[in-house]
């Protein structure tokens, strides 16, 4: 296997990172810091393995998920979970800044490893237990996974189809939110321990992670469920429209600049009023905008706004997404050769 281009160093060389953690939310997490220059030693107890090694597709017998969020880490395998290992595992804690691990609250003191021993060992440690709901909670030894918490959080509800049923994201948003909630709180406390010599432990809960993701959501309550779709489909200005081709196009013309420009685009300026109008008004306009945008096919509607000069999109695919200029230019993706397969992964 091997990456291409090669990675270089970068604002967290030096920082030593232990990622006891499984599946996606921590390894994402842990994938960021590597990818900006820390070391990070993926340690996996051969009792305990991680999860994410046995999802296909696989190449070379690995899972590809495996190898996009852990190319960049050193692999070490540790039975740390047995008592005769832990000489060696104390050994890693004292050279590690930090540590994420996300194992059933508690799961870690049953083997002798509480947070306040491996503190104890390492006194600047930063550590980090990832789970469903926190440990200062009454579900703190409930499981939940991605979708779970995206019903909880009533994210779930606001996302349904036509006939009303519940959507599936194809990305598991909560996961995702997590890992970067990781690494925020994991800099400012490498920040704090600057100021103060000391480590501490985080307890982050993925219920916690989603919901600043629901801010305007949450500050739509007071004035009904319906107001919540304001920025999902209420307004002909920011919608889907569908192409002549069977493709789609995104339209998303908030600000009255950009709206003008695009209602002098299709030469209808008497429009220019109507854009932020979620009344009958609106969804009457926005019928007309479907039919309007049928006649023409996904490329003739691009052609319309070469620039991006009043915020009208194509939906693309991954592969279309793949070939964007800022994506290409940015190499904000990398491409890890196994197996003569090139897996795309962010950086």
């Amino acid at each position: 296997m091997r990456v291409i281009p090669e990675p270089v160093s970068g604002p967290l060389t030096g920082l030593k990172v232990l990622d006891l953690a499984r599946l996606y939310p921590g390894p994402l997490a842990t994938k960021g810091l590597a990818d900006l220059g820390a070391k990070v030693t993926k340690l996996e107890d051969p009792d305990f393995p991680d999860y994410i090694g046995r999802y296909p597709p696989f190449a070379e017998d690995r899972s590809v998920y495996d190898v996009a969020l852990n190319h960049n880490k050193t692999p070490v395998q540790l039975a740390f979970s047995q008592a005769e290992q832990q000489a060696k595992f104390r050994e890693l804690i004292e050279q590690s800044d930090v540590l994420v691990e996300s194992f059933r609250a508690g799961f870690l003191g049953s083997w002798g490893l509480a947070p306040e021993t491996l503190l104890n060992w390492n006194p600047r440690l930063i550590g980090v237990s990832v789970t469903a709901f926190g440990f200062k909670s009454s579900w703190a030894d409930r499981p939940a996974h991605d979708l779970n918490i995206l019903a909880l959080c009533g994210a779930l509800d606001l996302n349904r189809d036509a006939a009303g049923q519940p959507i599936i994201p194809q990305n598991q948003w909560v996961d995702t939110a997590m890992a970067q909630h990781i690494n925020t709180r994991v800099l400012a406390a490498l920040y704090q321990r600057v100021q103060t010599g000391q480590g501490c432990w985080l307890d982050l809960s993925m219920l916690d992670a989603i919901l600043p993701y629901l801010t305007l959501q949450w500050a739509h309550l007071p004035f009904g469920q319906k107001a919540s779709s304001f920025l999902s489909g209420a307004l002909p200005c920011y919608n889907l429209y569908p192409t002549a081709d069977g493709r789609w196009m995104a339209l998303g013309a908030l600000e009255s600049k950009f709206w003008r420009a695009f209602c002098n685009a299709i030469q209808h300026p008497e429009w220019q009023d109507l854009g932020l109008d979620p009344g009958p008004k609106g969804q009457d306009l926005k019928e007309k905008l479907t039919k309007l945008f049928r006649q023409k096919t996904l490329n003739q509607w691009v052609a319309l706004d070469p620039n991006g000069s009043f915020c009208l999109s194509p939906v693309l695919n991954l592969y279309e997404a793949m070939a964007l200029p800022p994506i290409q230019e940015r190499q904000s993706l990398l491409s890890i050769e196994i197996d003569g397969i090139k897996v795309p992964s962010p950086r």
